[in-house]
């Protein structure tokens, strides 16, 4: 593959642009999902512990978490700027708007509702490994509406295998905790604070060049 491209050429958004997104993919998307496994806990025998919304062991699922979640960070950041070419940089602002929405409600609702209801429900059911091939596939599936590309869509896939199998194996077995913690680092590597970061620290090294190149020869 080609060089990348330099970040500092990349386009920049603002706390302004993310609201342009936002305010369609919070109620059309982010919502539904988080209400849906929680309106059937209260409606139905559905408990709160089958869809994963449980606190149990949560010093030893943080402490997984703060193991898992970096690598996975730079896993994802890696993935996205080697494969995924299209990059938009938030500014400070946008960068801390953008992490706040990924970590307090884009990645409960997706936890909840794909690795909680749909992973958590189906277990049950059709036995453990065939509910994670299936909550793992949708998915996947259910970012190709967003425009993501196959490689993107490729790597979110991974990512939600991960996941699931964090559910099912972690710490407190069919915990939503652990998955959620460490979707939410990569989701903020892939989209807002890995740009962010990677820029700031391209900015640093372009300016530290400039001022040795410009030291005079002794």
């Amino acid at each position: 593959m080609s060089a990348r491209p330099s970040l500092l050429a990349a386009a920049r958004s603002t706390p302004r642009d993310s609201w342009r997104w936002i305010r369609w993919d919070l109620p059309l998307r982010v919502l539904p999902l988080l209400f849906l496994p929680l309106l059937l806990v209260a409606l139905t025998p559905l408990s709160a512990r089958t869809i994963g919304f449980t606190t149990a062991q949560l010093g030893m699922q943080i402490a997984f978490a703060a193991l898992l979640g970096p690598p996975f960070a730079w896993l994802a950041w890696w993935f996205r700027r080697r494969y995924v070419r299209f990059i938009v940089v938030p500014t400070d602002a946008d960068n801390a708007v953008q992490c706040l929405y990924y970590v307090i409600l884009n990645t409960p609702a997706e936890e909840l509702f794909f690795r909680g209801l749909l992973l958590g429900w189906l277990q049950g059911r059709i036995g453990a490994p065939a509910a994670w091939l299936i909550s793992t596939a949708l998915f996947g599936l259910y970012h190709i509406p967003a425009g993501w590309g196959w490689r993107a869509v490729v790597g979110v896939t991974a990512g939600g295998g991960l996941f699931g199998a964090l559910f099912l194996l972690g710490p407190d077995s069919g915990s939503s905790v652990l998955p959620m913690l460490v979707h939410a680092c990569g989701t903020c590597a892939f989209l807002s604070l890995g740009p962010w970061a990677a820029f700031r620290l391209e900015v640093r090294r372009n300016a530290r060049l400039s001022r040795q190149s410009c030291r005079p020869n002794m």
